[in-house]
């Protein structure tokens, strides 16, 4: 997901794709249409591996309205198959207060590695301080049965470098839980290229990580390049 609006920049991208937290920055730049592509060491949502530990190239398309409206479509290679996301919403400012609602449509080429599931995001930010919570339903691709989850999530920034910290409630199943925190720092290195690196630590025992609630270390690096379409 996106360029303006921060969601495909590397620096959240590596673990925060397709999620609230992305969508911290309301907008007030001009209408139009942004694309976006890269390569990630390894793809990690939200503090889990999708990627089986190798490289991911990853690519986004995003129109943002002058009214704050937004849409778009990102996509990643996953494990053995593509996921493309689709998503939608309002972005803006009221009283020096950042505001985001909107929609996000998690797909599969092959309902393989996961299955569909549609999710709602909400955030809000106040100077480089941000908090969101996403909602949904899901069914694993494993078996299963269908099950709502709740994620939690608090950044902060500073220049290039940034903190995440994120609660999952459900996200793997039913009565699973689990933490991860994320530091990472971006930098420009040309225009609309963007190097970054970051360091995510997950803890759960229910992640299928690590074991008696130990933590699971991953370290990804990313190059990301932006361009406007119209």
């Amino acid at each position: 997901m996106k360029n303006t609006f921060k969601l495909k920049t590397l620096a959240l991208s590596v673990a925060m794709a397709s999620s609230s937290m992305a969508i911290l920055a309301p907008t007030a730049a001009q209408a139009g249409v942004s694309g976006n592509m890269g390569v990630v060491s390894q793809y990690i949502f939200r503090g889990i591996p999708q990627s089986s530990g190798g490289a991911a190239a990853q690519a986004g398309v995003d129109y943002e309205g002058d009214s704050g409206l937004y849409l778009g479509l990102w996509t990643s290679e996953v494990d053995g198959e593509i996921e493309y996301d689709v998503y939608g919403g309002w972005s803006g400012e009221m009283s020096g207060i950042g505001l985001s609602a909107g929609v996000t449509l998690y797909r599969y080429t092959e309902n393989v590695f996961d299955k569909a599931y549609d999710e709602l995001n909400l955030s809000a930010s106040f100077g480089d301080f941000s908090v969101g919570v996403d909602a949904g339903n899901h069914t694993p691709a494993g078996g299963g049965a269908d099950h709502s989850y709740t994620i939690f999530s608090a950044s902060y920034s500073m220049g290039g470098a940034y903190g995440v910290f994120g609660s999952a409630q459900d996200f793997l199943g039913k009565d699973t839980s689990y933490t991860w925190l994320e530091l990472g720092y971006g930098a420009e290195i040309a225009e609309g290229t963007e190097i970054g690196v970051a360091l995510i630590n997950t803890m759960g025992k229910d992640t299928g990580m690590g074991k008696d609630g130990d933590g699971d270390m991953n370290l990804v690096v990313g190059l990301t390049k932006s361009f406007d379409l119209m």
